[in-house]
């Protein structure tokens, strides 16, 4: 059973210890998924301390490899000559995925890129591998919401911030899917940092809040295209649904400064990677834009 396929409410309840990991990466012929297409596929399962089994596949595409493309990954038409083609590589995924323990979240950085290009080669390929959907997070949202002073959230500049060791080359899955390990092990510790000087622990909803909500992968389901992969988070979809209804309700709002604020949420929105919910507030008789990962709490209506 997937991850997604159990209550999303007690999946969210978990401890992060409790949990494994599972990131994942392409590499493709261009920027625009449908047109262009895979052709590499990496995944890394682990946990807290231990990498368990590592997955990559060249994928061989119906069109040629674009020479500005080459040049960024180095992977050309006579390197996937002998590839599987998108179908047989998602089923291979697929195995991959299913062999992981539950419960388990699956990663990626710009994760709706990654997404967006497996929907997308399972509609083409009318491959129907895929029984349950996963549960992604975005782990450039994440470093958004706990490096918010760094102007540029790559992977590669996030790794360097971090000190996560990088090698020589990126942009292939592999590699990349490495440090995108290890990034995500670092940010881990930011989180559990910051809710253990709360008092309280790091779960899986923490995680969620951050990002504002998570990704879900589903290639071969009906209606699973290169957008729309995005759900907020439970206590964001909670405002979603009160906006244009004229509802008050109590949020906690900041980091170190924390406060409650009473708020009537007029709508909810999504700019370069990040959630805002602009309201009404009440305390200070304006309307104001508030930052979702900074809402820590929101109170029934």
């Amino acid at each position: 059973m997937s991850a997604m396929t159990e209550d999303l409410a007690s999946l969210l309840e978990l401890n992060i210890s409790d949990l494994r990991f599972l990131a994942f990466d392409t590499e493709t012929t261009g920027f625009s998924a449908g047109k262009d297409h895979v052709v590499e596929l990496a995944a890394s399962l682990f946990d807290e301390e231990f990498e368990h089994r590592c997955f990559q596949t060249l994928v061989k595409p119906p069109i040629p490899i674009p020479a500005q493309v080459v040049a960024i990954h180095g992977i050309d038409d006579a390197t996937v000559a002998a590839a599987p083609p998108a179908a047989a590589a998602l089923s291979l995924f697929q195995e991959y995925v299913d062999g992981a323990p539950h419960p388990r979240v699956l990663l990626a950085h710009n994760c709706a890129f990654d997404i967006g290009f497996l929907h997308e080669e399972a509609r083409i390929a009318k491959w129907k591998g895929a029984a349950a959907p996963e549960l992604v997070l975005d782990t450039c949202t994440l470093a958004k919401a706990l490096l918010p002073d760094q102007e540029r959230h790559s992977l590669s500049v996030v790794a360097t911030t971090l000190k996560v060791p990088m090698p020589d080359k990126l942009h292939r899955a592999a590699a990349d899917v490495e440090v995108l390990r290890g990034v995500f092990l670092k940010l881990l510790g930011i989180a559990a940092d910051r809710a253990v000087s709360r008092g309280g622990v790091l779960t899986l909803g923490a995680l969620v809040d951050l990002c504002c909500g998570y990704h879900v992968l589903h290639p071969g389901a009906p209606g699973a295209r290169a957008t729309g992969s995005f759900r907020l988070s439970p206590q964001l979809e909670k405002l979603n649904r009160l906006c244009g209804t004229d509802t008050a309700v109590q949020i906690v709002y900041g980091d170190a400064d924390a406060m409650a604020r009473t708020i009537t949420p007029l709508a909810v929105r999504t700019k370069s990677f990040r959630v805002y919910v602009d309201a009404y507030c009440h305390g200070d008789n304006v309307r104001k834009t508030f930052r979702g990962d900074r809402i820590l709490k929101v109170a029934a209506p």
